[in-house]
């Protein structure tokens, strides 16, 4: 069913989910991953390292992100997804002090 904008800005539990939903899809947009991932090879070819090790860099990266996945399947309903979505943006912000 669909919802005309006024029902959904007019309801403070729809405004607040959907900021919510807005902050969780900005996060990774953020913090540069998706275009590291899906300009890997490039990116390190910049860098100096062929566009075979490139390759095989960039399946390392998506190996490292597919393993640091599995936590978060397995701990989901234990610590709960705002828990671990605090945890996540506390490591991005640390991420940007230490970049910074």
């Amino acid at each position: 069913e669909e919802l005309p904008l006024s029902e959904i800005f007019g309801s403070e539990v729809r405004r607040r989910l959907l900021l919510t939903g807005m902050l969780v899809n900005t996060f990774p947009a953020l913090s540069g991953h998706e275009a590291l991932l899906h300009f890997a090879t490039q990116t390190f070819s910049e860098v100096g390292f062929d566009v075979r090790d490139g390759a095989s860099l960039a399946v390392g990266l998506y190996s490292a992100k597919m393993l640091t996945t599995i936590p978060d399947f397995l701990w989901l309903d234990m610590v709960g997804r705002r828990m671990l979505l605090a945890i996540g943006l506390a490591g991005v912000i640390l991420s940007y002090k230490v970049a910074l």
